[in-house]
């Protein structure tokens, strides 16, 4: 919540645990709280992402779920599947990434000189093509273990992304 005041943005909502919110945050936002207890069997995040799922929303902005604990970190990007299944355009946000997860051809837009990763979720993402793009790809596979879609860049605003199969993660990443 933190860094949604930081960027001018108010939550609709706040789902979890509540095990790391400030007090203050708490008492400020008292009428939003979606209180889960601590022994659950669900991540806050997964929760979260139901609560989503029942409420028909269409798009996710996640913030906060790319953190120091790396199994955290993990299952929140393996929870983008689940968006998607649903036809919710998720993505997760922070200082240094956008992610988020696609399943076909997809058109992006970013300013000349992002870097951007590409990297399969599943064991073989097929007939990837790129374009707008520094390295191109044209009709290749990539397999889950490979780098070979690690620090592109685009050559203009624009790139696109498409495939016959599987799901790939797209990450606009920057050093600092």
């Amino acid at each position: 919540t933190i860094l949604l005041s930081d960027m001018g943005l108010e939550p609709d909502i706040i789902i979890g645990d509540m095990d790391s919110i400030e007090s203050d945050v708490m008492h400020v936002y008292h009428d939003r709280l979606l209180k889960y207890n601590v022994d659950k069997d669900y991540t806050d995040l997964e929760l979260c992402i139901e609560y989503v799922i029942g409420s028909k929303y269409a798009e996710l902005l996640i913030f906060g779920a790319i953190g120091l604990r790396a199994d955290h970190s993990y299952v929140n990007v393996q929870l983008l599947t689940k968006c998607l299944e649903n036809n919710i355009q998720a993505k997760i946000i922070d200082s240094l990434n956008i992610i988020q997860l696609i399943n076909g051809d997809t058109s992006l837009h970013a300013k000349k000189g992002q870097l951007i990763s590409i990297i399969p979720l599943t064991s073989t993402v097929s007939n990837i093509s790129t374009k707008g793009l520094k390295y191109v790809l044209h009709n290749e596979d990539l397999r889950i273990g490979s780098s070979r879609g690690v620090s592109n860049v685009f050559l203009g605003d624009d790139a696109s992304i498409s495939f016959n199969d599987g799901l790939l993660l797209v990450i606009l990443c920057r050093d600092k």
